[in-house]
């Protein structure tokens, strides 16, 4: 009789994603409903607003995917042409494309104390 080991291969997977390292989220980003409606905001945001800097509030529960959507986010807007794009829809990549590139400041907040101010923190980091 075969084992489970033999017939199932783990891959190994992080569980958590952070958001100062180079994990590669954006391939492995699922474009949900809620995901689309996201991107599109913040590229639609970034492209009328011609490079100038702006900000954004996700939210959502523990384990919603918050971490892995701005890590994922990061990555395309350092470098939107490189980014392979191919399923998403053509209107999505177009916005993609236009919106970069950008200097993404990843802060995981995580390291810093709750006194600290995040205008300070972002400074710091950028």
């Amino acid at each position: 009789m075969r084992t489970i080991g033999e017939l199932v291969e783990i891959s190994r997977v992080e569980t958590v994603v952070r958001l100062d390292s180079d994990q590669g989220c954006l391939p492995e980003l699922v474009l949900t409903g809620d995901v689309v409606g996201s991107l599109s905001a913040v590229l639609s945001a970034a492209e009328v607003r011609g490079g100038v800097g702006g900000a954004f509030f996700v939210v959502g529960p523990f384990g919603s995917g918050k971490s892995h959507f701005l890590a994922a986010l990061g990555e395309l807007l350092s470098d939107p042409a490189g980014s392979d794009l191919s399923g998403w829809e053509p209107g999505l990549q177009d916005l993609a494309k236009q919106s970069g590139p950008m200097l993404a400041v990843r802060v995981p907040l995580v390291e810093y104390r709750a006194k600290a101010t995040l205008e300070d923190v972002v400074a710091a980091r950028a």
